[in-house]
């Protein structure tokens, strides 16, 4: 009869409990530990020979154990590739090749197609001309600031690489530009540069009718692509146009700024106010006429007292004013006598009416009537 045996069961065995084997060399009964078996290491009679991982799994070097690493994790699989975090608010981005991922400052890429028969090079500032639906990006030209050619302007942005001809490539629309050369607009770090007329970048801000919109900051002043440039373009033209000599800023019927002439009644120069033909309606003007005291016998009258009230206190004054063909006429000077007497003398031209004022205090105004006429009136004698 067959005879069974049960044993109770060992929850938790250790490398020290032993079992019985039969050894194949001799087919005898031999008794072993579980940590001699362990102890035989990776054959292929006694468990894996070979683990085989792939990144981010590593194994040990027993082929035994395995783990995740935290270093290096490719691209492929999911990860950055990158052994370091960038600096405080970069961001992970794809590189300019399309090949791996880095960090960078956060920069406004936007990728255009060059429609032109020509590569724009790097640092150029473009101008939009339409959209490439197969491309799925605008259309670009290189913008001109030059007057008249609107169809050119405003910029979008500046090419960050070369961009050859029917190619898609990118520009910058906010960020830095790096590796350009700086050191020929004829300005320093910190000071802008704009759309030059003709194309291209000037640190001059153009003149007359030019179009002017600031696109870039210079950071680095350097040659042979050392430079860098804070680009910022508002895709748009200055809101507000130069001012031509002689024009004022005025809202046209569409309630945008242009400089305009002034025309009609009032005359005006880069100098000022240089002419009024005539005032028409029914309205005040109030105003003062500057007072001079003068204490000379001899006072001449110059055309600096042009407008004025001279208050003369010499006891005996003469005021001689001599003929200018380029005094205009209506020319007025006005006098008060404040002690003794005053008499007007008109030198190289004709006075009319009395030409003395004797009375304290009196008064009198000499005006400029016709070329080489001048008339005298108010508080006079003979």
């Amino acid at each position: 009869m067959a005879i069974n045996y049960t044993y109770p069961v060992k929850g938790s065995p250790v490398t020290t409990d032993e079992f019985l084997i039969i050894d194949s060399a001799d087919d005898s009964t031999k008794k072993v530990t579980v940590a001699n078996i362990l102890a035989l290491g990776q054959g292929e009679d006694v468990g894996v020979a070979t683990i085989t991982v792939t990144s981010p799994i590593v194994k040990g070097a027993d082929n035994r154990d395995v783990a995740l690493s935290l270093g290096t994790v490719p691209v492929s699989k999911g990860g950055t590739n990158l052994t370091a975090i960038g600096s405080a608010h970069q961001a992970l981005v794809v590189n300019n090749g399309g090949t791996a991922l880095e960090y960078k400052d956060v920069t406004i890429i936007e990728r255009v197609k060059n429609t032109t028969a020509s590569t724009i090079t790097k640092g150029t500032p473009v101008h939009a001309t339409g959209w490439s639906e197969s491309d799925g990006a605008a259309e670009v030209e290189p913008a001109n600031a030059t007057n008249g050619l609107t169809d050119l302007m405003p910029c979008i942005g500046i090419a960050e690489e070369d961009i050859a001809v029917g190619e898609v490539g990118p520009i910058i629309v906010v960020g830095v530009l790096e590796s350009i050369t700086t050191n020929a607009y004829g300005v320093e770090v910190g000071d802008v540069l704009y759309v030059a007329p003709g194309g291209g970048l000037t640190g001059t801000r153009p003149t007359g009718t030019n179009i002017i919109q600031p696109v870039a900051v210079i950071l680095k002043k350097a040659g042979s692509g050392g430079g860098v440039l804070q680009v910022a373009s508002v895709s748009q033209g200055a809101s507000i146009p130069n001012v031509q000599s002689g024009e004022i800023i005025i809202g046209n019927a569409s309630n945008v700024g242009e400089s305009v002439a002034m025309s009609g009644e009032v005359t005006i120069t880069n100098t000022g106010v240089t002419e009024v033909t005539g005032i028409d309606g029914n309205i005040s003007i109030q105003g003062y006429s500057p007072v001079e005291d003068l204490s000379d016998a001899a006072v001449a009258l110059t055309d600096e007292y042009f407008g004025k009230t001279l208050v003369l206190s010499n006891a005996t004054t003469t005021a001689t004013i001599t003929e200018d063909a380029g005094y205009p006429i209506g020319t007025e000077i006005s006098l008060i006598n404040s002690a003794g007497s005053t008499t007007i003398v008109v030198d190289g031209g004709n006075l009319n009416g009395n030409d003395t004022i004797s009375a304290s205090y009196g008064q009198a105004t000499l005006k400029k009537i016709a070329s080489t006429e001048y008339v005298v009136y108010g508080d006079l004698v003979a």
